[in-house]
Parts: structure tokens; sequence; C-alpha cells
């Protein structure tokens, strides 16, 4: 994704497959935010959102991704790095899309497991998973 960060297709289609990988587990969550010694996940993933930040496609995908990797709570406390600046780049995407169902629902959700408080949508946003946390486990 670094390579081809203004290529719109490239990071929406990478964040969509970041965020099945991380359905996976807290492994695989882990090796998102650092695929090796030399890179920084969610850096890279921040800094492809800021570079899309008007685009809807990209802030839905990236809001996937976040909801997916907030499912693990060690995971949480890595992204509220303050250099990442998570927070206010959801916070960002919250007011500029909040005539979006999804992308203000996500963000809400997001925001709430980092201890920030919203007011509430009128509907929440469907669930990222598609089956049951159970169901993955005994896979």
């Amino acid at each position: 994704m670094e390579k081809h960060v203004t290529k719109v297709k490239v990071v929406k289609s990478a964040l969509m497959a970041l965020a099945s990988i991380v359905t996976c587990g807290e492994e695989c969550a882990y090796r998102v935010l650092s695929p090796s010694n030399d890179v920084t996940g969610l850096k890279v993933i921040t800094d492809a959102m800021t570079h899309h930040k008007n685009e809807v496609d990209i802030a839905e995908s990236f809001c996937t991704l976040l909801l997916e990797l907030t499912e693990y709570d060690d995971v949480v406390n890595e992204m509220k790095s303050p250099s990442l600046k998570i927070k206010q780049i959801v916070a960002n995407l919250r007011k500029q899309f909040r005539s979006n169902e999804e992308i203000s629902g996500s963000t809400e959700v997001i925001l709430s497991k980092f201890g920030v408080s919203a007011p509430r949508s009128p509907q929440r946003p469907p669930s990222a998973r598609s089956r049951p946390r159970s169901a993955a486990r005994n896979r």
C-alpha cells in the first residue's frame, strides 16, 4: 500500500483485505500493526487515509479495518499511540462524513473504544464481522 498510496482502488482494496485478515485472530491483527521490524503498518494505513481524506470509499474501508482491529483490547492500546493520531483522524472523519450513516456509526463505535463518548447515531452500522466470534474460534 505504501508504494501505491496515490491509487484509490489499490488503497481501498488493501484496507478491505487487511480487515479480512484481522478477522482471523489477534495474532493477525498484530501483523497488520507491525508487519516487519522496519515498517509500522498503522502508520502506512493512517498516511493513506490522510492522503485520501475526501474519498468516501477509502473512509468506509478505513473504518471497517479499525472496527476489526478494535475487537482486541491489546491492539486498541497500540492504536492509542499519539504519533498515529488515529483518534483525531476518526473524529475528523465523523465530522466530515456525518451524513453517511455507515461512516458516522462506525466512527462512533471506534471512538468509544478510545474512551470518547459521542452522541448516538439514529442507526448503528452493520457489524464489520460477517460471522459470530465464537464461530471463528471453532474453525
